[in-house]
């Protein structure tokens, strides 16, 4: 059958106990006071216990998301006649609410349930089992199963219409928020605006960011989700399939792909660090945007004729980068951050840089510097400056390596820059270096994460996110260890 007109996304679970069991294993915490089977996660959903004895984990489920949040589970029972008789007879009888062609619905306390052939359904209402449990228990079954423990997808026209104002709807919730904020501290000021910037230009640049990538998922001709459990994790894969022409197409073939050789030598007691390639029309391109945006949102703070010299030094830097560059987020007794670039002029690079903290000593920035910044005073000695601030000295230097330049901030920014050559690189971690091997060499960005870093997680527990372009696809590939999946899910629990 043809697909609901309200379906946004669907999904196929293979082996759905064994994917379960894997996954509670992993994540373990409160994951493990959850039911131990699929039947009983289902009968949890639907507020049926009586549903887990019906279902057949060992055969696959699917799945389908509509509009307006709409629902539905199919799983496989262990027989009709046993499904029937537990669900629809005796104690555990639900009172009958029809059928709706070949569905028996049934209904209790809210919950809605349907029986079809060898299949149970849940679902969000009535109307989720009607529309899209037909879809999900007939045609789902018929397609060839998957590879992965987990695969679902999303066409062009649930991408373009649904997935688009889920995408708009949670922007303006923050893009609201931000505006709140900044008429709050407008107040604050006798109804001038803050001392910092004009937050409306900077939230203007952000709309226009969010806007673009609205654009490209909306545009893509489909989405395809690949889940899978293992011994180390997670392991998600977004494929955006772009159409065949158009910008959305020109986008993803303009993606710039490489190595990750220069990830790979970061260190490996970061906190955090991204890795991204760009082409050279994209760096000026970012250099001019980078400052407009801070020319419009600093406005009259300082002077009109050193906003365009900032300008021009962005531009200067933006010519001198190469086509890598990454940034680290240091903790402990290294706390800062590190920036390193390919360089194909370190000598015009390292300048710019040298020029950019002469121009903000200029004594036109120092009212705006200490109203907004705190910062008192900024003195440059060679390739290492210091910005003395109320409560404390920080520090910024910065080296031409080789092909490369290594910029570093932070209460002592020398040791901060000593990390740019540390004696263990992610390299030498065999899971981030088989996540990165495995990224091959098309990679447009890549983050490595370790937020538990200082607690008595291993290092071992990292987020790993990378964007690769692959023909006219942009791949997005993701790994997460169980101990962060767990935090994430008592994070996101706290408030139920």
């Amino acid at each position: 059958m043809e697909a609901p007109k309200n379906l946004i996304a669907d999904a196929t679970l293979a082996s759905p106990d064994a994917t379960w069991r894997k996954a509670q294993v992993q994540v373990g915490g409160i994951v493990l006071l959850a039911p131990p089977t699929f039947g009983g996660v289902v009968a949890a959903i639907a507020r049926e216990p009586s549903v887990s004895a019906v279902i057949d984990g060992g055969a696959p489920a699917y799945a389908a998301l509509g509009e307006g949040g709409a629902w539905v589970i199919a799983a496989h029972v262990l027989s009709p006649q046993r499904a029937h008789s537990t669900l629809a007879e005796g104690e555990a009888a639900l009172p009958g609410a029809g059928r709706s062609g070949s569905i028996e619905l049934l209904h209790k306390d809210g919950a809605w349930i349907g029986l079809a052939g060898g299949f149970v359904l849940v679902g969000s209402d009535r109307a989720a089992i009607e529309t899209l449990g037909p879809y999900a228990y007939r045609t789902l079954p018929s397609q060839k199963l998957p590879q992965s423990a987990l695969a679902g997808r999303a066409s062009r026209a649930a991408l373009g219409g649904p997935i688009r104002e889920m995408i708009h709807g949670r922007w303006a919730v923050l893009d609201h928020f931000l505006l709140f904020k900044d008429d709050e501290q407008r107040k604050l000021h006798g109804g001038r605006e803050p001392d910092l910037a004009d937050p409306r230009v900077v939230v203007s640049e952000l709309d226009a960011i969010e806007k673009a990538y609205e654009d490209r998922v909306a545009g893509m001709e489909k989405a395809d989700v690949a889940l899978d459990v293992d011994d180390d994790g997670f392991h998600a894969r977004v494929t955006l399939t772009a159409p065949h022409d158009g910008d959305v197409a020109r986008w993803v073939e303009s993606l710039e792909g490489g190595s990750t050789a220069a990830l790979a030598a970061s260190s490996q007691d970061a906190l955090a660090t991204i890795f991204w390639r760009s082409g050279q029309d994209d760096r000026q391109r970012a250099a001019k945007e980078m400052g407009d945006t801070l020319a419009s949102a600093l406005g009259t703070r300082v002077p009109a004729a050193d906003e365009a010299k900032l300008g021009e030094i962005l531009a200067s830097i933006g010519n001198a980068r190469g086509e890598w560059a990454l940034a680290s987020a240091q903790g402990g007794a290294q706390s800062g951050v590190l920036l390193r670039f390919a360089s194909n002029d370190p000598a015009a690079l390292t300048a710019s840089i040298a020029g950019a903290i002469d121009l903000a000593r200029k004594p036109s920035w120092a009212k705006w510097e200490s109203d907004a910044l705190g910062v008192t005073k900024i003195d440059r000695d060679g390739d290492h400056a210091t910005f003395t601030t109320g409560s404390a000295a920080l520090q910024a230097t910065w080296a031409a390596r080789g092909g490369e330049v290594d910029f570093a901030a932070g209460l002592d920014a020398a040791s901060v820059l000593a990390t740019a050559t540390p004696s263990l690189t992610l390299a030498s971690d065999a899971k981030v270096s088989a996540w990165l091997r495995s990224l091959r060499s098309n990679v447009v960005w890549a983050l490595v994460a370790r937020p538990l870093l200082f607690s008595s997680s291993p290092e071992t527990d990292a987020l790993l996110v990378g964007l690769e372009h692959e023909g006219g696809a942009a791949v997005i590939d993701a790994r997460a260890s169980g101990v962060l999946v767990r935090e994430l899910v008592v994070l996101t629990t706290k408030g139920l």
